[in-house]
């Protein structure tokens, strides 16, 4: 008995303390995903070498062969393919976020709620741009002065403005401010209004386009296709033509002036669209198999050499060619139906959706912040196969 009771004590403290790292990880990752002062590296291969035996019996059990292909298998495929062309140091930069994958054997076998660590973290990030925003307008602290937002964006973790030129005035934008998309739509499917309220906020303050633009569709789309009380959304549509009465004119003259804004950022993604296809045009078997992970091609907008830009899909085009961004495909596709049928999930279909649509014209396709909404999907896939008894991926 006492053997049992100490091998359970063991167990809860082991996973408490793989959840103590697993949310400061996931914290950092979102937080500053460049990860200058090497944090989420450390505490990720900390999470690795606690792990390593989970992590391998779960790969090699037949049950998980898919996880094996794609987080394996598939990336020392694009590594041999790579390192022909460019250095081995830089393929490594870029291939080793498949790992992040890693640590779902960790989530399940410790009942880790990694959706709590995503949420918390989001709920930060949208409370320090909130606050920061706020903060300047009271006149207590300018962003300018704000040493946590001059720190971010010193080191490349932020952008930050006032400017008549934005749409909603403030640019508060953190690099991991597109996911505050998740909190939104967690928010509102779960009735959390105030958590609602600060993530609308944080996104239209967040001051990018896209950013703005899906926050609003987001809110239009829920109270239009999934609020049941007529009564709710009769006064969100009385409110919708109220205000676009009152301020339409206000902000379309904002997003005229935001666009003429970044007329230069379109004008450079257009040039880099047609400096890929010309890098590529240069060897037809780019085409099928890629230049290289981190390879790199002249761009006429940067006057130099670049290896990744905002057109994520193209970029994965570029260095994976057709062959393996299709296969990519099939990996950040593959759950959105089953998460879907899922009441209790569909809504992380919604923002995983906006994500990759985000991504679009945003380097979020294939990077460390993009792995963590992987992680997220696949762990809570994975939750819900287990409650219905499906065997879903493991087949």
């Amino acid at each position: 008995m006492s053997t049992i009771q100490s091998r359970f004590t063991f167990d809860t403290i082991y996973g408490r303390l793989n959840g103590m790292l697993l949310a400061l990880f996931t914290f950092f990752a979102i937080l500053m995903p460049a990860d200058n002062l090497n944090i989420k590296i450390s505490i990720f291969s900390l999470l690795l070498v606690l792990n390593i035996k989970t992590i391998v019996f779960f790969l090699i059990d037949r049950k998980h062969l898919y996880y094996m292909f794609f987080t394996v298998i598939f990336p020392l495929l694009l590594f041999m393919i790579s390192i022909t062309r460019v250095p081995m140091g830089d393929v490594l930069a870029g291939v080793y976020i498949f790992s992040y994958i890693w640590l779902l054997p960790v989530i399940l076998k410790y009942q880790i709620d990694y959706l709590k660590y995503i949420l918390g973290a989001l709920l930060i990030i949208a409370l320090i741009i909130c606050l920061s925003a706020l903060l300047d307008k009271i006149g207590i602290m300018s962003i300018s002065s704000n040493p946590l937002l001059v720190y971010l964006n010193t080191a490349q973790e932020a952008q930050i403005s006032v400017s008549s030129n934005a749409i909603f005035t403030y640019v508060i934008f953190l690099n991991g401010s597109p996911l505050i998309l998740i909190l939104l739509l967690y928010s509102l499917f779960n009735n959390k209004i105030i958590w609602g309220i600060v993530a609308f906020m944080a996104l239209l303050l967040s001051g990018t386009r896209a950013n703005i633009y899906e926050a609003l569709a987001i809110v239009a789309i829920y109270f239009i296709f999934f609020v049941k009380n007529r009564v709710l959304k009769t006064i969100f549509i009385i409110s919708i033509i109220y205000i676009s009465y009152r301020y339409s004119g206000v902000f379309l003259a904002r997003v005229e002036l935001m666009n003429d804004a970044k007329l230069s950022g379109d004008a450079i993604r257009d040039s880099n669209y047609h400096s890929i296809i010309q890098s590529m045009n240069q060897n037809p078997m780019s085409y099928f198999l890629g230049n290289g992970i981190g390879s790199q091609y002249f761009s006429p907008a940067r006057l130099g050499l670049i290896s990744t830009s905002e057109l994520s899909y193209f970029e994965f085009l570029r260095q994976n060619g057709l062959i393996g961004l299709s296969i990519f495909l099939v990996f950040i596709l593959r759950p959105i139906i089953p998460i879907f049928k899922d009441r209790k999930t569909r809504w992380i279909c919604l923002a995983y959706i906006g994500y990759l649509i985000l991504a679009y014209t945003d380097p979020f396709l294939f990077t460390a912040t993009g792995f963590v909404i992987y992680l997220l999907v696949y762990s809570l896939y994975e939750r819900s196969k287990d409650e219905t008894g499906d065997r879903g991926l493991s087949d």
